[in-house]
């Protein structure tokens, strides 16, 4: 083991990793080995990522990192960053925790979180889906100079409450709200998160005195009624916290302002709204103020406010769409905008007292230097490519649609005859001086099927050599498969065009049969 020393940090700390974990008998003198050698030099991260194939055995390895760190609790002070990664349901696995946790009792040690009494364990471990949050619990309880947490799951029901649970079983944050020492030096928090308890978390989390960083996913489907109280906690203002993503929150534009209205110097926001569970209005006003009072320290902001276009909603949508939009103006800091592209597409088909609206570039902050389009819609605004591509080159060309009569010949939404009128040059180049870099992203394309991209060889090198004309770097990043894995039964059109995006992209030849 003393021969570990003199190995390199990431090599060194791959195999004392590995150790930990061989075998059961040796544990003590692993043990040793850890505690003398890799967590005061090398080993500051733990980290985990499994699949479904591997899950019984990765029970058996956490719930011995855990018996290590009680058994020997000087280790966890030298751990740094804890990384927990698991992408799938899991309904197998907890007797295998259960097994090394009782280990623990018949040393008169109990974990943190868990039942004093041994007999009682089964019964809080068993039938709980999602366990491996219960045992990442128990991992950062130990961690008294933890500064980065990260865990993402996937979140299938309510069981993902036991971080916030255990931190008040064991007194780490008492109630009311209140700034743990356990947690003094945490600094970078990423995790999914019961969206009945989103209130509360995000006011232990900003309760913390040197977080920096929050990236909360409360991604479930809430039940009619079930919506969180946002009326039950009042935040606590962080100066500190210069990072925030709530992705897929449920909560309407007011709420986000009052979020705002506790972090001063923000810095990144990313605010991406599930339009599966919108339920009346979302207030854009409202949110427009809340980035108007982070608009002198914002500098990226990430914003799908609505992932479908909805035409037939008789342009509301959009004149919102336009409020909320015009507050980026005085956003001076600001140098990376990221917007779904039902914001675009508003704009080129909205029309005001029977002329084109306004560009987008005269909404655009005046120091921007990267734009992209997160492309939110479904798979049919990309079987009729117009739809997506004459707007992205309406913006990049300067081109303005004009709306004729509506038809309803489309067979997915209301369709209109339209004409385009080319301005000079783009508004864009003097709205945005220093803007270099459009970035239209395909990879969150999805439906039923997952990741699919039409024809895309006819449309994209065109807008590509549109923006070069202009000195602008065109990005498309793109994904050659779904999402959620290879897609089956796809015919082959489907698949040839899959193909050749991804050999567009990557400036590859065409393979041919």
């Amino acid at each position: 083991m003393a021969s570990l020393a003199s190995l390199p940090v990431e090599l060194s700390a791959a195999i004392i990793q590995d150790l930990a974990f061989i075998d059961r008998r040796n544990l003590s003198v692993t043990c040793r080995a850890l505690r003398a050698v890799a967590f005061p030099l090398l080993l500051h991260t733990i980290a985990f990522a499994s699949d479904q194939n591997t899950f019984g055995d990765d029970f058996v390895r956490i719930g011995r990192l855990l018996r290590a760190l009680l058994v020997y609790p000087a280790m966890a002070k030298h751990i740094r960053k804890v990384q927990i990664r698991y992408g799938a349901r899991y309904n197998r696995g907890p007797e295998r925790f259960t097994e090394e946790m009782q280990l623990l009792y018949e040393r008169g040690i109990t974990p943190l979180g868990l039942p004093k009494r041994r007999k009682e364990l089964w019964d809080y471990t068993s039938g709980r889906r999602d366990i491996i949050l219960c045992m990442a619990t128990l991992l950062i309880l130990q961690c008294t100079n933890l500064q980065s947490f990260e865990t993402a799951l996937f979140p299938h029901d309510a069981n993902y409450d036991y971080i916030q649970d255990a931190l008040h079983k064991a007194s780490l944050v008492p109630r009311p709200l209140g700034c743990s020492s356990k947690f003094s030096r945490l600094q970078r928090v990423s995790m999914t998160c019961s969206p009945h308890k989103l209130v509360e978390t995000l006011g232990i989390l900003f309760s913390l005195p040197n977080v920096t960083e929050v990236k909360l996913s409360p991604r479930c489907w809430l039940k009619e009624g079930s919506e969180p109280d946002w009326n039950a906690c009042q935040l606590p203002t962080n100066n500190k916290l210069v990072t925030l993503h709530l992705d897929g929150l449920q909560a309407n534009g007011g709420v986000v302002k009052d979020i705002l209205s506790h972090t001063p110097n923000l810095k990144e926001l990313k605010y991406d709204r599930n339009m599966y569970l919108e339920k009346g209005p979302f207030q854009y006003r409202e949110f427009a103020e809340g980035i108007a009072s982070i608009q002198n320290t914002i500098e990226t902001l990430d914003m799908s406010l609505c992932r479908e276009l909805k035409v037939e909603s008789d342009g509301e949508l959009f004149i919102n769409h336009k409020a909320c939009l015009g507050s980026l103006r005085h956003c001076v800091a600001l140098k990376t905008l990221r917007i779904s592209l039902g914001l675009l597409l508003g704009y080129a088909y909205l029309i005001e007292d029977g002329l084109p609206v306004t560009h987008l570039s005269s909404h655009l902050p005046p120091n921007l230097e990267h734009f992209a389009i997160n492309d939110h819609v479904q798979l049919y605004t990309l079987v009729d490519a117009n739809r997506t591509m004459r707007p992205l080159r309406a913006f990049l060309t300067g081109e303005i649609v004009v709306l004729g009569e509506w038809n309803d010949t489309h067979e997915c939404w209301p369709d209109y005859d339209c004409t385009w009128q080319k301005v000079v040059e783009p508004p864009w180049k003097t709205a945005t001086p220093r803007l270099r870099c459009f970035t239209f992203d395909l990879s969150n394309v999805t439906t039923s099927l997952g990741t699919i991209f039409c024809k895309p060889n006819e449309h994209i090198p065109g807008l590509k050599k549109e923006a070069e004309k202009y000195g602008l770097r065109f990005n498309v990043p793109f994904r050659p498969y779904a999402r959620w894995g290879k897609v089956e039964g796809l015919d082959s059109w489907e698949q040839d065009s899959k193909q050749a995006a991804f050999d567009f992209i990557n400036e590859q030849p065409r393979r041919t049969a």
